[in-house]
């Protein structure tokens, strides 16, 4: 979301003027830099009674009632703003996230167009539309607008280069994933996610590399490494679990040594509730990688807290 704007560059501490509108407007945006919503909001609200036309606090009030999960009212504002100010790019990239997380996805991408179309140096709006156009299958078009951000800010890239490897991941393009997970974390050695993700690429390359970048990214952050290898093998198991098991099952044919598919076969079984198919998996992986043994009883302990919604379809398909 695009910062609060103050209108002067000052900052208003306390006290302003009853009929003021910037002060009301400079105060907010000092009190959500200070992480005070709620006051934020009423100051906000304040400025908006003195001059209901004012696009600022238009934007700035959509920025805080979107953080405090009240995207309709955000949404509103943002159209208000955009209707008094045509060629507000902020308001506009404000709007498409809006939008986004609405899930109208066609006008997201519209409002990121006009921005762009306004200042096409806008890194933010490149950012949100490569998100976007990869949700939607645009897989080129979101590649270019990554690498379009590449060029803007290149301080913020290893971030970007992760995105660029998601987008190869939903391609198969599992090569050109760990060629982007390296270069992020030849930027940031501390990127726990990149480590997962080029983890993942590397596994289905067949690359005995894979366990190593999933122990560095639990050694980095224990919690995010175990939350996101969930992430992915429930989402494999939402879309189908069968291909799933499928790709273990080859995978352990031709690689019989790589306890990285054993544990993949044994986290989608315990996501289906097929507890004893998961426990000779589990068997396997530790006599293969015992030293992993934490990170993996972790891994097990949040699949079946999560299986609930997913029981159902492994009950029905996925048996031998």
């Amino acid at each position: 979301m695009e910062r609060i704007i103050d209108v002067t560059g000052g900052a208003v501490s306390c006290g302003p003027e009853p009929d003021s509108t910037e002060a009301w407007n400079n105060r907010g945006a000092v009190r959500y830099a200070r992480g005070d919503v709620g006051g934020a909001l009423a100051d906000f609200d304040r400025a908006l009674e003195l001059r209901p036309d004012y696009p600022e606090a238009l934007n700035n009030r959509g920025i805080v009632r979107q953080r405090l999960g009240a995207p309709s009212g955000a949404l509103a504002d943002f159209d208000r703003a955009v209707e008094l100010r045509p060629r507000y790019a902020e308001a506009l990239n404000n709007r498409a996230v809006t939008r986004l997380a609405l899930g109208d996805l066609t006008g997201a991408v519209a409002d990121f167009d006009r921005g762009i179309g306004i200042r096409p140096d806008y890194a933010e709006a490149y950012h949100g539309r490569a998100a976007v156009l990869h949700a939607l299958g645009d897989f080129a078009g979101a590649l270019a607008d990554y690498d379009r951000v590449l060029g803007l800010v290149p301080h913020g890239a290893a971030p970007v280069h992760h995105l660029r490897a998601a987008v190869f991941m939903t391609q198969h393009r599992f090569a050109d994933a760990a060629a982007a997970c390296a270069r992020a974390v030849a930027i940031d050695p501390n990127f726990c996610m990149a480590y997962v993700t080029r983890g993942s690429a590397r596994y289905h390359l067949r690359d005995p590399g894979a366990l190593d970048d999933y122990t560095r990214a639990f050694e980095l952050d224990a919690r995010a490494a175990v939350a996101e290898v969930v992430r992915v093998l429930a989402g494999d198991v939402g879309r189908g679990g069968a291909d799933g098991l499928e790709n273990c099952r080859k995978h352990i044919r031709i690689c019989p040594a790589d306890p990285v598919a054993y544990a993949r076969r044994c986290i989608t079984l315990v996501l289906l509730a097929r507890e004893d198919e998961a426990a000779r998996d589990a068997e396997e992986f530790l006599r293969r990688a015992p030293h992993s043994a934490d990170f993996f009883a972790r891994i097990l302990r949040l699949a079946r807290e999560q299986r609930g919604g997913l029981t159902g379809l492994g009950a029905t398909h996925n048996r031998p």
